[in-house]
């Protein structure tokens, strides 16, 4: 791999799909954090705060620990989106020119921005469940939901792989 310090360095504007995802993203943010907040008095101090491959809650813990994945979110939201403004600092497994940097930094940009959309959709999912099970309106963290979220990132990050591949 080459070195990062002779990658071309372009400061590129945000595409307005970056702009639509980002803003997407600080909905579920806010979303995410209003739901807690909005349920915060009504939830008693044991919350499930793990749960096992079967979707059954395995290890709880106060209230407190809820804010656990809202604050990472709202962190993972701002961190994505300085890295954005920096896509020569990434890993690509070929070499970067002149000729396909703002391609590849564009499909970089654009995957960054994807999965911070679907990490804090799956958080916010995640969170809502942590709710709905201290409150005893579920039993449990269902696999479903959980599997596609996992096949939407993971392809995601596939389809982006293989349009950088064909923009090398």
């Amino acid at each position: 791999m080459e070195a990062k310090s002779r990658r071309p360095v372009l400061r590129l504007s945000p595409t307005s799909e970056e702009i639509a995802l980002a803003w997407l993203s600080a909905i579920v943010v806010g979303l995410t954090v209003f739901i807690l907040l909005n349920a915060w008095v009504q939830l008693p101090d044991r919350v499930p705060t793990h749960f096992g491959v079967s979707g059954a809650p395995d290890a709880w813990g106060t209230r407190s620990t809820l804010l656990g994945l809202p604050v990472m979110s709202l962190v993972m939201y701002f961190v994505f989106g300085l890295l954005v403004r920096y896509p020569w600092w990434f890993n690509y497994p070929w070499l970067i020119t002149q000729q396909n940097a703002e391609a590849q930094y564009r499909l970089a940009c654009g995957l960054i921005s994807w999965l911070r959309l679907e990490i804090v959709c799956i958080f916010g999912f995640i969170t809502w469940t942590q709710i709905r099970v201290a409150l005893n309106e579920m039993a449990g963290l269902q696999n479903g939901p959980m599997l596609a979220a996992l096949g939407v990132v993971m392809g995601t990050a596939a389809v982006h792989i293989i349009l950088m591949h064909r923009a090398r």
